[in-house]
């Protein structure tokens, strides 16, 4: 008698514990699809985003080259610039001797 409700008493525990793995298996499930869904829909607003920002960024790549084209010395001179006669250029001075790799003589 004593071994048939140990036996009983074997197959609830087992029983249980197949019950709770069941039951962490479909909740675990339910959150990886959960999961998975919502970084699908996630990937979708990013990329119309993108797709919006590459219009936008079109749009402005085309309107640099139509105000890089319209630059001219015409142009120049209409808003006030000359011709230089006499340019003068700023050099750098040499500051002597400074820290350096070079051991050459």
């Amino acid at each position: 008698m004593n071994k048939v409700l140990s036996l009983i008493h074997n197959d609830k525990k087992v029983f249980f514990i197949l019950i709770i793995t069941v039951a962490f298996s479909s909740i675990m499930y339910l959150y990886l699809v959960n999961s998975a869904v919502m970084n699908v829909v996630k990937k979708e607003k990013l990329s119309q985003e993108i797709s919006g920002m590459q219009a936008r960024l079109s749009e402005l790549e085309s309107s640099y080259v139509v105000l890089r084209n319209g630059i001219s010395v015409d142009f120049a001179y209409t808003q006030g610039f000359e011709d230089v006669i006499d340019p003068q250029f700023i050099e750098r001075k040499s500051l002597g001797k400074g820290l350096s790799l070079n051991t050459l003589p």
